[in-house]
């Protein structure tokens, strides 16, 4: 995530991670809660800045679940997705 984008989100430019643009109904992450310009910080606590982050930590969690640092307008909660 850019500091524009950051600054698009209402987000402080220091905030890091990885920006949801869309979660499909019926899956995981909705179920979860997850929303589009939700910012996924970390991924079973590991810092994600870039996709290719993000994509790697899931793909080596398997089919464990998922635990998400999400930030929503600047207040960040933790979010669990449970494999499919």
């Amino acid at each position: 995530m850019t500091p524009s984008v950051a600054r698009d989100l209402g987000l402080s430019p220091r905030v890091k991670g990885v920006v949801v643009t869309d979660v499909a109904d019926g899956t995981p992450p909705a179920d979860a809660g997850l929303k589009r310009d939700d910012v996924i910080e970390e991924v079973n606590h590991h810092p994600v800045t870039t996709v290719a982050e993000y994509e790697r930590v899931v793909r080596e969690a398997g089919k464990q679940e998922l635990v998400l640092l999400v930030n929503r307008g600047g207040q960040t909660s933790f979010m669990v997705l449970e494999p499919e």
